[in-house]
């Protein structure tokens, strides 16, 4: 529902753009404090050059300045070449890796190696800029990025002064020591070290589709500005409320951090309210109001958590996809560099009338076939240079391939083989019954398909050739998981055949074992209506990165100018625990040592909103690009077979209309509104009620029941039986029914007495009449978009469950054999939340990716390990932070997100209108007639029932 919400702002923030872009077309350009700047250095420059075109110089001065020209000429030759280029990429990375070197209680030798390249890197950015300036120093400073690099490199040549030893009279060393005690007591110091970070936003030149991210991320924080003064006037409101409601009475709060979640004065309310805002621990501070003042306190956290939160934040959402729409005119053409990867991951089944379009790995080059012998050229057709297109074996195995009992075969077998692996923890003994049957199982299935991989290599052939198994990216796949498998087989036959000195050294493959957890990947391959999810996925790996990098750049500047941790940003970043973090920061080293640390945490949350609401718009653009490039696909097949699909009538029997008399539409609004009083008094049920209550919702729903009974016997007798299941709004009646039925007679006393039925779940089962009031909402274009939604949202949700499968697998493998005992404990992982087995680990992750303390688990998993644990290992403290960093990137930033996407694309089938139009779409091969085909009367969908009209009523 929230993303609803999200898409509908969304759609509204489109059409109130558009409006005022046709209102404001003849407007006058707002000239910013930086077009001007640009403007004044490009008029100062036209009136030097006149004037030294115009001044009377001799022989002497012509030639210096013919001899100036040639230097600048050279000089920004130069600075533009590729050495230089590589140079100064070379050297922005080694400043960087010495920023990410520093830190506390670092030998004394490194510090003054760091200096020393420090030093050194200077020297080498500075003759860069005064040679860039020598070039064209116009030019240099209308440049923003060279603006910002010019104080970079000024605040890094005053760091250095600072810091220099000086060997001078004593007044120098005075004046050195006062500087260095103001800049590093006022933190100036602090950032000036961080403004070496933003030397990476250079390297945006090289990498254009970087360049892209980053253009639509400044361009969301210069139109968010009104949005963040809303946000801010809106924070200072409810805080300024809060204070008037429960000022000074959170007294009672003294452990655990809660006396600071307060609203007893100005600061700490508005940084309360920024707290229920984002979120995190909320429902804490809404149980101490209720605690401190009445029930009725909780309308001012919903509502606080519905303007702010469903709102304000999901403007921002609209903001972010907005600009990555109009971002068309100004996107940057791709280049071949490596810094953009998109692989489209297509079907390895070939449909009637087409080819299926394969990824290639290897490319033949013009030169290849001069490198194949004679004997060899001749045999291009034949698959492995052994069979030929006529052979007898060759034509089985294609038959074999191409049937639908062989994909249900592979089906069942990589099914068994996930069972084996879901059956396994490290708990079991060696000899026991599980560990065999799971062996027994994982060996037979990767036996058969083993066997089922020789059948397509020897039907299709393995590299060479056009339409060869390893040219398919899926194949490809399937054939490593195969490959891994099989040695993980021959590993663990190894392990349990030889002495204790050969299993050591066996022991150093059984890492490989970790990849078993890749085997469900095969059945995506068997599911083409994932096709658009793995599409949309893989194609987003390259624009994902570039959000990843620069959220890494940003976490690396807050880092630098904080305390340097990386991780506990990270986890900042995911809005996990980071009012913990915050407390943990003010308090160092001493309890509310510096409250005001509290604004650098907040200015890092909202660049965390940004960053995240930007994953959004690249998924979304994504989603919508291979949608559209689907629907061009089919239109251009359609237009191809020179057919229309009609579409099939629905007769309307003449019976129908006489349901849609006045009395029976009274009738069935009399019907709801029994619906309604009596969902009422149920809601009135509690524990302890009186028995005069308990009789009155048992008669309402008598009523009720009965009043479905005659509203089902009418329908019955006007339509009949046949006509009255063609409806499923009319099946759906009879459902209610029969639960309402079934419910009077399982709490009839003999009933209810002899099977000891829960009556809970039976009370439950009767909030099905709730039903009736869809009928209501069934023609609003909300309902019908959630009811799309939900179809195509199970795609998502069988992706999901792949995800968790594997990293189930994945983490019971490495963490099953951790213990949390009372001498040492765990902080999250506990009897419930813990790897031990397959059930456990599925809803620990599961707990992980709704971000409940997974940066405890991750803790957990980092501890040190003592001397007795034999299941601890030392390489967890690396290994944990990848599994369950990628795990949330993957699960919460990528896959929950890819949501939104599917709500706009449900949202524009239902009102047949298009709110958003993919940056991309224009450029991809295939899509030079898409006006054509657009102007062309579309084809009729074939089958399709007639639906109720689209307005809304």
């Amino acid at each position: 529902m929230t993303n609803v919400i999200a898409v509908v702002l969304t759609t509204q923030f489109n059409l109130s753009m558009q409006r005022h872009q046709q209102e404001n077309v003849t407007s006058d350009t707002f000239q910013t404090p930086q077009h001007r700047l640009y403007a004044f250095l490009r008029e100062l420059q036209d009136k030097i050059r006149r004037r030294m075109e115009t001044l009377p110089l001799g022989p002497r001065g012509r030639r210096m300045l013919q001899i100036w020209r040639r230097i600048s000429s050279w000089t920004k030759s130069t600075v533009e070449g590729e050495v230089v280029e590589t140079i100064m990429f070379v050297s922005i990375c080694a400043s960087v890796l010495d920023l990410a070197l520093e830190h506390h209680n670092q030998p004394a030798d490194m510090t003054k190696a760091l200096y020393a390249a420090n030093i050194f890197l200077n020297i080498v950015f500075v003759v860069e800029m005064i040679m860039r300036i020598i070039g064209d120093v116009f030019h240099y400073f209308r440049d923003l990025l060279s603006l910002l690099e010019f104080i970079v490199i000024i605040s890094s040549v005053l760091m250095l002064v600072c810091v220099l030893p000086i060997l001078t009279p004593t007044c120098l060393w005075i004046c050195h020591s006062a500087v260095e005690m103001l800049l590093t007591h006022t933190g100036i110091l602090a950032a000036f070290r961080a403004l070496r970070v933003l030397r990476l936003m250079r390297l945006i030149k090289s990498l254009p589709y970087l360049q892209k991210q980053m253009m639509i991320l400044m361009k969301t924080v210069k139109h968010s500005a009104s949005l963040f003064l809303l946000m801010g006037i809106f924070i200072f409101i409810f805080s300024q409320l809060g204070m008037h409601l429960f000022g000074c009475k959170f007294k009672f709060l003294l452990e655990n951090d809660m006396w600071r979640k307060n609203f007893d004065n100005p600061t700490w309310s508005m940084v309360t309210v920024f707290q229920l805002l984002t979120q995190e621990d909320w429902n804490y501070v809404l149980y101490n109001a209720m605690a401190a003042s009445t029930a009725w306190s909780a309308i001012y956290f919903i509502v606080t958590i519905i303007l702010g939160k469903n709102l304000f934040l999901n403007v921002l959402v609209s903001i972010v996809l907005h600009n990555f729409q109009a971002l068309e005119a100004h996107r940057p053409q791709p280049e071949n560099d490596g810094s953009h990867v998109v692989i489209e991951m297509e079907d390895e089944h070939t449909t009637e009338g087409s080819s299926a379009q394969e990824a290639p790995v290897t490319q033949q080059h013009p030169w290849y076939e001069c490198l194949l012998p004679r004997c060899y050229r001749t045999r291009q057709n034949y698959s492995l240079f052994v069979f030929a297109p006529g052979n007898r074996f060759r034509i089985w195995c294609q038959r074999i391939s191409s049937s639908v009992l062989f994909d249900y075969v592979i089906l069942v077998l990589i099914g068994l083989s996930c069972i084996a692996l879901a059956m396994e923890r490290p708990s079991l003994q060696p000899e026991s019954t599980v560990v065999s049957l799971g062996l027994v199982l994982g060996k037979d299935s990767y036996i058969h398909i083993s066997w089922n991989l020789i059948e397509p290599v020897v039907s299709l052939g393995l590299v060479l050739g056009k339409d060869s198994y390893a040219r398919n990216a899926w194949n490809f796949m399937d054939g490593l998981l195969v490959i891994f498998s099989l040695v993980d087989i021959i590993v663990t036959q190894g392990h349990s055949n030889h002495d204790s000195a050969e299993r050591n050294m066996f022991g150093i493959l059984k890492v490989l074992r970790l990849l078993r957890a890749l085997r469900p990947l095969r059945m995506l391959n068997h599911f083409p209506q994932l096709r658009l999810t793995i599409n949309t996925l893989v194609a987003a790996v390259g624009p994902i990165t570039n959000i990843v990098l620069i959220s890494l750049m940003f976490m690396f500047f807050y880092a630098i100018v904080g305390v340097q941790a990386l991780l506990s940003l990270f986890v900042m970043y995911s809005k996990d625990g980071w009012v913990n973090i915050m407390y943990d920061g003010i308090d160092a080293p001493i309890t509310q040592f510096n409250p005001w640390r509290a604004l650098y945490f907040i200015l890092f949350m909202i660049t965390c909103v940004l960053l995240l609401d930007m994953f959004i718009g690249t998924l979304v653009d994504t989603w919508f690009l291979k949608v559209h490039q689907e629907r061009e696909l089919q239109r251009q097949k359609q237009k191809k077979r020179r057919r229309v699909a009609t579409r099939r009538r629905r007769v309307t029997d003449p019976a129908e209309d006489r349901l849609q008399s006045r009395y029976f539409l009274y009738f069935e609004w009399f019907v709801r509104a029994v619906v309604a009083i009596n969902l009422l008094v149920m809601a009135f049920d509690h524990y302890g009620q009186p028995k005069y209550l308990e009789d009155l919702m048992e008669i309402c729903f008598y009523v009720l029941t009965g009043l479905f009974m005659i509203q089902l016997l009418f329908k019955t007798l006007v339509l009949g039986i046949r006509n009255l299941v063609m409806d499923w709004w009319n099946v759906l009646d009879v459902v209610v029914l029969v639960v309402s039925m079934t419910t009077i007679v399982l709490l009839a006393p003999p009933v209810k007495e002899h099977l000891q039925i829960n009556t809970g779940i039976v009370h439950c089962l009767r909030l099905i009449s709730l039903v009736q009031w869809l009928k209501v909402v069934r023609k609003y274009v909300l309902t019908k978009t959630i009811r799309k939604t939900l179809f195509k949202c199970g795609n998502l949700f069988v992706l999901y469950a792949f995800f968790v499968f594997i990293y189930a697998v994945l983490t019971v493998e490495l963490f099953g054999g951790l213990e949390c005992t009372k001498d040492y404990p765990c902080s999250a992982l506990n009897r419930y939340a813990n790897f031990k087995d397959f059930p456990r680990a599925v809803l620990t992750l599961y707990k992980m990716s709704t971000g409940d303390n997974w940066s405890g688990v991750l803790k957990d998993t980092m501890r040190e390990c003592r001397s007795d644990d034999i299941h601890c290992h030392d390489y967890f403290l690396w290994v944990a932070p990848l599994v369950f960093g990628s795990f949330v990137v993957l699960v919460q930033f990528v896959l929950v997100n890819l949501i939104v996407a599917a709500v706009m694309e449900a949202q524009e089938e239902v009102t047949g209108t298009t709110h958003y139009q993919p940056t991309d779409v224009n450029e991809e091969p295939g899509n030079e007639r898409v006006e054509e085909l657009e102007n062309e009367p579309e084809d009729e969908p074939e089958d399709e029932p007639e639906d109720e009209p689209e307005n809304e009523p």
